[in-house]
């Protein structure tokens, strides 16, 4: 804070009587060897150097600091009006928002049973055109049941519905609330789905890792019911991703085999470990393509009791669930599509729905099937790709 006194009497002129007087006398011993007659007038003798000086009064302190107060009051006061008027238009948009949130959650839990009769709708007809119109109706309601399991949000719906109303509540308090909101309101992270890493790490009775796997996912499923599942992936080695998740999964007391989904930061290179699933699925078939077979890894460790060094994913291979065509329309990264078309070029290209010890015309049928359903899919639900993936 910086004060200036621009009052006029805020500054006064002091005279140096005793630097005029021996001015005088300088002068009269000069005059007098020099012979020379005559005096200075005043003014002459204050225009000498220092004789008169204008300085600053001494303040008032106890009126200065009555000032201070006066005008840090009055600034405080402006700034937390503005705040408040600040905070209460953020509060209506963050309002108008979980409104529309409310809305959209109801239309979605509306929509939700549909699914799974869309599903048995569909399922059974692909039953019908591959078997002559049979259908086993025991096997189609496992099918169903399974998906449904598998598709169902109920949890998503009721916790949506509690982060909706806690943060309705936290947004009335009169205190500070933005590490609250920060809490209840997950960060979005840009990048499309090329962003994504997978991890498959396997941690042995030893608490050592036995199987380093990696992939970088190029395309991410964005149906309704399997949002965020990868449908395309190139290996990857990531030894500093595999030292710190198996580092923490050792220290836990992990055992046996876990797969991370990782979110890359486009603008701060952040790397974000966003779950850990305690079992491999499907997409883990990319370990076996990469040449590491999960499955033999296991037995070594808890069958035949041998510890080894780590195997590692270390072949690079294209593990797509859908048609390649349709894969490049998604990649839009120059040099990442390039990689892609050079494995294709190679042949290597792992699909684990084209098994040659399974390929008969049902299969196969079936198989062109999914795919033709895959491009259907991604028309409806993701029909251009984005920053976001959204």
């Amino acid at each position: 804070v910086n004060y200036e006194n621009h009052r006029d009497d805020a500054r006064e002129v002091r005279v140096d009587t005793a630097l005029a007087c021996a001015y005088q006398r300088a002068i009269g011993e000069l005059s007098a060897a020099l012979s020379l007659s005559g005096g200075l007038s005043v003014e002459e003798y204050a225009r000498m150097p220092d004789v008169l000086t204008i300085q600053e009064k001494e303040e008032d302190q106890q009126a200065v600091r009555e000032l201070f107060d006066e005008a840090l009051s009055a600034a405080l006061g402006e700034l937390i009006a503005m705040r408040e008027r600040e905070g209460e238009s953020m509060k209506q948009d963050i309002l108008q928002k979980l409104t529309r949130i409310e809305e959209i959650r109801g239309e979605i839990a509306q929509r939700a049973p549909l699914v799974v009769e869309d599903y048995r709708a569909r399922l059974a007809e692909r039953i019908a055109a591959l078997t002559d119109g049979e259908i086993d109706e025991a096997r189609l309601i496992t099918e169903v049941a399974i998906f449904a399991d598998r598709a169902a949000i109920d949890e998503e719906l009721v916790r949506l519905l509690s982060h909706i109303a806690q943060i309705r509540a936290t947004v009335e308090l009169s205190e500070p609330v933005g590490r609250k909101l920060d809490f209840l309101v997950q960060e979005l992270i840009g990048g499309d789905d090329t962003y994504m890493d997978s991890l498959t790490i396997y941690i042995g009775r030893d608490g050592k890792p036995l199987m380093l796997g990696g992939a970088q996912v190029l395309l991410e499923d964005h149906a309704p019911a399997m949002l965020g599942n990868p449908v395309a992936m190139i290996t990857r080695q990531n030894p500093e991703q595999w030292k710190r998740a198996a580092a923490m999964l050792s220290d836990a007391g992990y055992r046996g085999f876990a797969n991370f989904d990782i979110k890359r930061d486009p603008k701060t290179g952040r790397e974000l470990f966003l779950d850990c699933n305690p079992r491999i699925g499907r997409n883990s078939f990319y370990n076996l393509a990469g040449g590491v077979n999960p499955m033999e890894v296991a037995v070594l460790d808890l069958v035949d009791g041998r510890g080894e060094e780590p195997r590692v994913v270390a072949d690079t291979i294209l593990y797509t669930l859908v048609p390649i065509s349709l894969l490049r329309r998604y990649v839009r990264d120059e040099t990442l599509l390039a990689e892609v078309n050079s494995l294709v070029a190679a042949g290597k290209v792992f699909d684990p729905q084209r098994y040659d010890a399974d390929w008969g015309l049902r299969r196969r049928l079936d198989v062109e099937l999914t795919e033709k359903n895959q491009i259907r899919k991604f028309a409806k639900y993701y029909p251009e790709p984005t920053d976001t993936s959204f």
